[in-house]
């Protein structure tokens, strides 16, 4: 069976002189494809339904996109049970909570995801990561899996609550009792980088739809972003904006360890994919290097990044844009957008992305990584370095071949210098776990004995 680990390793780069001569990594992909870059973290559709006989419809405003560009619903409330409600919503229809309680609209979303996983033979793989993990045995199982999960994910996407706009911002939830206190705070939260398109797209509406899914989604986002993710390396917080990866596992980070700079002179160093902008900082305070470009195409992370730089002080060091993987353009000057360093940590499962946060995690057609490694060749110095954060959980799972991998390496002409290895703290514990269980036995034969 596969461990449910995932063992994070960094592999080191450059552009050999003459032509390639070593073994190399390289993607599991065919043709490169274009990305484009997406300026709203959301998208609407119109939503019709009927309260006490009478027609009304409001635009839900979702973080998926849709192909269908109106939705029927149904009202619900306290009294609607679990069957029911599942039995409507795998029609294709929604349904609107209004008139009822908050907490009951919880339970209603949690007894429809229940009931939901017992249908589709998965209530146990589902109940927990845990479980679910540790089920998947081969890659036809994972992509069974990734199935239910998107299926599941559908069915309870269509459970709505309805949101009021004050002054163009989302204000309160409508027609439900005990919702949380610090609402605002939440809607500010999630829609902060926002403001431009809210006024856009609601500028005369006094309402809107959302799922009760993305709003507790917007809730646990909020604590993070309330509290801040203690970073280690750091001592200190890093704070994650709403659709931008929270740096929560950090195991891959000890492997910044072994970026060895040359110091007696200015190193600069692109880093593709920022994200939160927390391997930069870690760079930067550790004075590895002296000037950072970072690039993403989430607009959100862009944002996200700029406040935490900012806020450790090294907004004079870095320059941020939204970018598809490299910046633009060079002016004329060919050296411009070379750099000492360049840093990614790419997304490490393939498969399809439907919002930004999945986008952090699986490639799209699987070549984002191909991409990168044909045209990382053009942005690196003579004699500097690519540092590549990756991840063997694809491997693991048998969705991506080693071989493949190597194959990429020599087709955008770079050579492997060398690689490091870390394992995650759960497996580094669990293995002392089970050193210790397994000494214990040695000294206590009569214990076993008599158990």
């Amino acid at each position: 069976m596969l461990q449910p680990f995932r063992r994070q390793q960094v592999a080191g780069l450059r552009v050999p002189r003459a032509h390639i001569h070593s073994d190399a990594i390289g993607n599991f992909v065919s043709s490169c494809r274009s990305c484009f870059l997406f300026r709203s973290l959301f998208h609407t559709q119109i939503v019709h339904w009927k309260r006490d006989e009478e027609a009304e419809s409001c635009q839900l405003l979702s973080f998926r996109p849709s192909d269908l560009k109106q939705l029927n619903a149904l009202t619900a409330n306290d009294t609607t049970r679990g069957a029911l409600a599942l039995h409507h919503l795998r029609k294709g229809q929604a349904l609107v909570y209004s008139g009822g309680d908050y907490h009951n609209a919880r339970q209603l979303l949690q007894a429809v995801k229940k009931k939901n996983a017992g249908k589709s033979g998965c209530e146990k793989k589902l109940k927990k990561k845990k479980c679910f993990t540790q089920a998947v045995e081969t890659s036809a199982q994972w992509m069974q899996q990734k199935q239910l999960q998107r299926e599941q994910t559908d069915i309870l996407q269509k459970i709505l609550i309805q949101v009021s706009i004050d002054n163009s911002r989302p204000s309160e939830i409508m027609g439900l009792k005990r919702t949380p206190g610090h609402v605002n705070d939440i809607f500010s939260y999630a829609f902060k980088n926002d403001s431009e398109k809210m006024d856009a797209k609601f500028g005369d509406l006094t309402s809107f739809l959302l799922s009760l899914s993305d709003f507790l989604g917007m809730v646990g986002g909020y604590e993070w972003h309330r509290k801040g993710v203690y970073i280690d390396a750091l001592q200190d917080y890093i704070y994650p904006h709403f659709g931008v990866f929270p740096p929560t596992r950090q195991d891959y980070i000890k492997l910044l360890n072994n970026i060895n700079c040359d110091r007696t002179q200015q190193t600069s160093m692109l880093e593709v994919g920022v994200g939160s902008g927390v391997l930069s900082i870690i760079l930067l305070q550790q004075k590895k290097v002296d000037r950072v470009i970072g690039t993403d195409v989430n607009p959100y992370a862009i944002a996200c990044a700029t406040d935490n730089v900012r806020r450790f002080g090294f907004h004079e060091n870095v320059h941020l844009e939204q970018a598809d993987l490299f910046p633009p353009g060079n002016d004329g000057d060919p050296d411009r957008n070379k750099f000492d360093i360049v840093l990614f940590n790419p997304p490490w499962i393939p498969g399809d992305a439907a919002t930004w946060l999945d986008r952090s995690v699986y490639d799209p057609e699987q070549n984002l990584l191909r991409r990168f490694l044909l045209q990382a060749q053009h942005h690196v110095n003579e004699a500097g370095y690519i540092y590549l954060l990756l991840s063997n959980l694809g491997v693991l799972l048998g969705l991506i071949r080693e071989e493949n991998v190597h194959a990429m390496f020599r087709e955008g002409n770079l050579e492997l210098v060398t690689v490091h290895k870390t394992k995650p703290k759960a497996e580094v514990a669990n293995k002392g776990r089970a050193e210790k269980m397994e000494k214990g036995k040695r000294h206590h034969p009569d214990r076993i004995a008599n158990a």
